[in-house]
C-alpha cells in the first residue's frame, strides 16, 4: 500500500516468514491448551463423562507424554506456549532490528506487541526513537499478554485457605494428633486426586481428629484454583467452646485470650448509635470478624431491627461474621449461612464494591442518600432474608421439590464424603441437572436475556404509540393500572417467579420465596403489581410470586 501511494519510497519487509509461522502456531497452541485447561478444571468432579472425554482427547494428541494430572498438564503447556509466543516475538524483533540499522532515519510499521521490546533494543544501542500510535488503534496487546501470564501463574500457584476457623488462625502454630487411617477415609482414586492438588505439608489436616471423637477436623474442597480446608468438627478439642471463638487447642494456646473490640464502618449513612446497636445484638448473638474486615453498621442495624420486630429470629444462628468469602458464591452474593457452625456470614468489602459500581453505572447523578434508602437498604434486606431462609429447620424438599422440578441423581460410591463426618454433612446421593418446568437454569437465563433484548428493541421505538403496540402484542404484557410503558412488561410476573436466581435449584427457590415474605412484611407497598414490576427492574425480584398461605407458615 505504501509503495503504491509513494512509488519512490523504499519499502522493505524486515520480518521473518519462518518465525511468523512459528509465532502463529505458538499462539494457536496457547489458545488450545487454555481451552483444555478451563474445561478440564470446570468439569473435574462435576461431570466425569465429559471430563474423561477431554482427558482422552489430550492423551490422543500427546500419546508419548505421561499425563498423571491432565489439569496441571494443560496449564503447564499453556504457560510453555505463552513463553514460546513471547520468544518468537523477540526473535522477529531481532530481524526487524537488523534491517532498521541499514537505513538512515527509517520508519517501521509494526503491531503493538513488538513495540516495547524493539524500542528497548534501539534505545540500548543509543538510537533515538519516537513511537506514533494511530488514532483509534487499540494499543493494549502488551497489557493483555502480561495479564494472561499473571493469571496463568496465579492458577499454577496452589493457594490454600482455611475456612470456619477462628479469626487470626495460623495452621503453622498448631500441632495435630490422633491421625485417621488413609484407607478409612479415602479410596485409592480419591487419595490420588488429593495428592494431585494439595501440598504434602497440609495432609496432616486431612487425617486429624484431635479429640478422638470420630469426626475429622478438616475437609478439603476447592473453589476455582483455590484449595479450601474447612473445619468439619466444630469443637476440635471437645472443651465445649466452638472453634470460631476458641483460643486454645487442648493445652496449646493458639490465639490471644482477650475478647477483641468490634470494629465497624458506617459506609451507608446510618444514623444510629453504633455502640448501642452492637451491645444490643451481642445479647442475642456473637459478633466476630475476619482480620482487617470491619463490620458494617447498617447491616448490624437492619439485623437487630428485624430481630426486635420478630420478623427474624436467632434460633439457628449463633454467630454473625464479617468475612472474606472463601468460595465463589457468585458476584452478587453478599451473605452466606453455614449450617454446621450456625454462622451467618456477610462480605462487607464485596458489598461495598458492588454498591459503588452500581452507583456509578446505573445511578450516576442520583442523590446518594436516596440511592442508599431506595436501592441499597432493600438490596440488603432481600439478601439477608434469603440467606436467613437457609437457617430454617425445615424439610426444604417438601416445600420446594414440587411437581415442576426434575433432576438427575447418582449414588456416591466413595468414602471421602461419608466417612468420619458430621451426620448432616454426609453426602450419599449427588443431585444435579435440576430443571424447572422443563428447563435447566442456563436455559432460563437465556430466556431472560431474550426478554431483555425484546425490551430494548421496544423502547428503541420513537413514539409512545409504537412502543405500546409492541408491548401489548408481546408475551410479557402485563395489564395494570399504570401509564408508564416500562411497567407493562414483566418476565417474573408472567412466569410467577420470585427471581431468575430462584431457578438454580429447589433450595434457592425456597429461600427466594421466604425472602419475598420478609420483603412484603418490611415493604407492604411491594404487594402492588406496579411496585412489584418496579422491583423487578430495580432488584430483579418479584414479591407477588409468593402467596399469603406460603408466608403464613413462617410469619
Amino acid at each position: 500500500k505504501l509503495k503504491i501511494k509513494y512509488p519512490h519510497l523504499k519499502v522493505v519487509c524486515g520480518d521473518n516468514l519462518e518465525l511468523i509461522e512459528k509465532n502463529q502456531k505458538s499462539f494457536s497452541d496457547l489458545r488450545g491448551f487454555l481451552g483444555f485447561y478451563q474445561r478440564l478444571k470446570n468439569l473435574k468432579g462435576k461431570n466425569d463423562k465429559k471430563y474423561q472425554a477431554y482427558v482422552n482427547k489430550l492423551k490422543e494428541l500427546y500419546p508419548d507424554k505421561d499425563i498423571p494430572s491432565p489439569v496441571r498438564f494443560s496449564l503447564d503447556m499453556a504457560i510453555e506456549s505463552l513463553t514460546q509466543f513471547e520468544s518468537f516475538i523477540h526473535a522477529r524483533n531481532a530481524s526487524f532490528y537488523r534491517e532498521l540499522v541499514k537505513f538512515n532515519r527509517p520508519a517501521l510499521i509494526i503491531g503493538g506487541l513488538h513495540v516495547k521490546d524493539l524500542n528497548h533494543r534501539l534505545v540500548n544501542k543509543g538510537i533515538k526513537t519516537e513511537v506514533y500510535t494511530p488514532k483509534g488503534y487499540n494499543d493494549n496487546e502488551q497489557k493483555l499478554l502480561e495479564t494472561v501470564r499473571n493469571n496463568l501463574q496465579k492458577e499454577k500457584e496452589v493457594q490454600v485457605l482455611f475456612n470456619q476457623v477462628p479469626p487470626g488462625f495460623n495452621f503453622k502454630n498448631i500441632k495435630l494428633n490422633n491421625d485417621l487411617e488413609i484407607n478409612a477415609i479415602f479410596t485409592k482414586k480419591e487419595y490420588a486426586k488429593i495428592n494431585e492438588i494439595l501440598p504434602k505439608h497440609y495432609h496432616v489436616a486431612l487425617f486429624s481428629d484431635f479429640d478422638g471423637d470420630g469426626i475429622r477436623d478438616f475437609t478439603l474442597s476447592s473453589s476455582g484454583s483455590t484449595i479450601i480446608l474447612t473445619a468439619e468438627d466444630t469443637d476440635w478439642d471437645n472443651d465445649g467452646v466452638d472453634n470460631l471463638v476458641d483460643t486454645s487447642l487442648g493445652k496449646q494456646q493458639i490465639l490471644p485470650s482477650q475478647s477483641p473490640e468490634i470494629k465497624y464502618k458506617n459506609s451507608y449513612l446510618s444514623q444510629v448509635d453504633a455502640k448501642s446497636v452492637i451491645r444490643g445484638l451481642q445479647k442475642k448473638i456473637t459478633l466476630i470478624q475476619d482480620d482487617n474486615i470491619d463490620h458494617e453498621i447498617v447491616i448490624l442495624e437492619l439485623f437487630k431491627t428485624l430481630l426486635e420486630k420478630e420478623i427474624l429470629n436467632t434460633k439457628n444462628i449463633r454467630f454473625l461474621r464479617a468475612a472474606v468469602p472463601r468460595f465463589s458464591y457468585g458476584k452478587n452474593v453478599f451473605f452466606s449461612y453455614i449450617e454446621t457452625t450456625k454462622t451467618l456470614e456477610y462480605y462487607p468489602v464485596k458489598l461495598s464494591s458492588f454498591v459503588s459500581t452500581e452507583f456509578k453505572k446505573r445511578f450516576k447523578g442520583a442523590n446518594y442518600k436516596q440511592y442508599i434508602n431506595s436501592y441499597v437498604i432493600p438490596l440488603i434486606i432481600h439478601s439477608l432474608s434469603h440467606e436467613f431462609a437457609h437457617s430454617i429447620e425445615d424439610d426444604v424438599d417438601s416445600r420446594s421439590l414440587e411437581k415442576d422440578w426434575l433432576w438427575k441423581e447418582e449414588k456416591y460410591t466413595g468414602k471421602y464424603l461419608t466417612k468420619n463426618r458430621l451426620p448432616n454433612k454426609k453426602i450419599t446421593i449427588d443431585r444435579y441437572h435440576y430443571s424447572y418446568k422443563g428447563k435447566i437454569f442456563s436455559q432460563w437465563i437465556d430466556d431472560f436475556e431474550s426478554y431483555q433484548v425484546l425490551k430494548r428493541n421496544i423502547f428503541k421505538q420513537v413514539t409512545q404509540k409504537e412502543r405500546l403496540k409492541l408491548i401489548r402484542t408481546s408475551p410479557y404484557y402485563i395489564k395494570s393500572k399504570t401509564k408508564r410503558a416500562e411497567n407493562m412488561l414483566s418476565f417474573l410476573q408472567k412466569h410467577s417467579l420470585p427471581s431468575v436466581y430462584a431457578l438454580k435449584n429447589p433450595s434457592e427457590l425456597f429461600a427466594e420465596r421466604f425472602a419475598m415474605c420478609i420483603f412484603k412484611k418490611v415493604y407492604p407497598r411491594s404487594n402492588s403489581l406496579v411496585r412489584a414490576i418496579e422491583l423487578e427492574q430495580l432488584l430483579g425480584i418479584n414479591p407477588l410470586a409468593v402467596s399469603k398461605k406460603f408466608c403464613k407458615q413462617f410469619l
